[in-house]
């Protein structure tokens, strides 16, 4: 808008010059006989002065406008600095074991209830994701154990135990309660025997149970192949 009223003053000026020596080249309207240099310098001297109050009026606006964003520039820099930092996140509920701690104390567990048929083979270890690890389990086809952990710290935060049978294969009670037991013991390290066969009858019975901020279940079906899961987790 500035550079309008800049065109239409030095215009005015132009035509009050050419104006004054031939009035009919700028004057095109009106009366002829009212055509002389009075109509010119009534005219233009109108334009030259309105052209020239708008120019001083736009570039104050533009000046301000200008300050405005430079204040602005200078304000965003303290603002992003007072900005308070996002929450960090909480760490996930972990059973204070890590990875090898469970290993050795199921195993251990284990041959003691049911001998050297199920241990798990630490060698048999195949990374899912990071946090995520599976380990077979030498009591059927497709059996074993996925450990899911904190990655930083190490420590389990769920694990899930499973036993797959061949077809028409029955798990006979033994087995169910020795694998239970054993995944206990493990995930929780120190718990009593008296602990152990409470949580162990429950879970057997499709009762989940949540003690000293672990969570237990298991869940067992014959139809087909037989299927054991153990599933615990933190709380």
């Amino acid at each position: 808008m500035n550079n309008l009223f800049i065109i239409i003053f030095l215009l005015s000026i132009i035509c009050l010059i050419v104006g004054v020596i031939r009035p009919s080249y700028v004057i095109r309207w009106g009366n002829p006989e009212k055509r002389g240099r009075k109509k010119v310098l009534a005219t233009y001297l109108s334009l030259i002065i309105i052209s020239f109050i708008a120019i001083g009026m736009t570039t104050d606006t533009k000046k301000i406008a200008t300050k405005e964003q430079q204040i602005n520039q200078q304000q965003s820099p303290a603002q992003t600095t007072s900005t308070p930092a996002p929450p960090q996140q909480q760490p996930s509920a972990t059973m204070k074991v890590t990875i090898p701690q469970f290993i050795e104390i199921y195993n251990k567990e284990i041959k003691q209830r049911h001998g050297d048929k199920s241990v798990i083979n630490i060698n048999t270890e195949k990374p899912m994701r990071p946090g995520v690890t599976t380990y077979d389990i030498p009591d059927g086809k497709d059996s074993n154990v996925v450990i899911n952990c904190d990655p930083t710290s190490g420590q389990i935060t769920e694990v899930s135990f499973t036993v797959q049978g061949n077809s028409g294969e029955k798990f006979d009670r033994k087995s169910l309660r020795a694998w239970t037991a054993a995944v206990i013991s493990a995930t929780s390290p120190g718990i009593s025997n008296d602990d152990i066969i409470e949580i162990r009858g429950k879970i057997l019975d499709n009762t989940t149970v949540t003690k000293n901020g672990v969570f237990y279940m298991a869940q067992y079906a014959e139809k087909g192949s037989s299927f054991f899961q153990i599933i615990v987790r933190a709380k």
